[in-house]
């Protein structure tokens, strides 16, 4: 596997597991294919909270996923439009024990 580091790239991502509205919106002139949620915009916003080269997952995807990343570091974020904290779990990036 190629790491975006490698490519000179200094993105993160940000990973969410739910249900989420896809399909066509729009009206009769102008209609975009696109993906709706409070999914959608956690995993944004974990998006938009991780450094270069970090992955941050919600937690709900964390539960799917965590025997796979026993040492997975455990974040609370206060994300846009979130009243309360959201669990946040790094399993790639500078300081997690665990990587991809």
């Amino acid at each position: 596997m190629i790491l975006a580091d490698q490519l000179g790239l200094r993105v993160g991502a940000g990973i969410s597991t739910g249900e989420a509205f896809v399909g066509n919106v729009g009206g009769s002139e102008v209609t975009d294919y696109t993906v709706l949620g409070d999914t959608v915009n956690v995993a944004a916003r974990l998006q938009g909270e991780a450094a270069a080269g970090e992955i941050l997952i919600s937690d709900e995807t964390y539960t799917s996923v965590s025997s796979a990343f026993p040492n997975a570091a455990r974040r609370e974020l206060l994300l846009k439009g979130k009243s309360d904290p959201v669990i946040a779990w790094q399993i790639a990036g500078p300081s997690a024990t665990t990587h991809l």
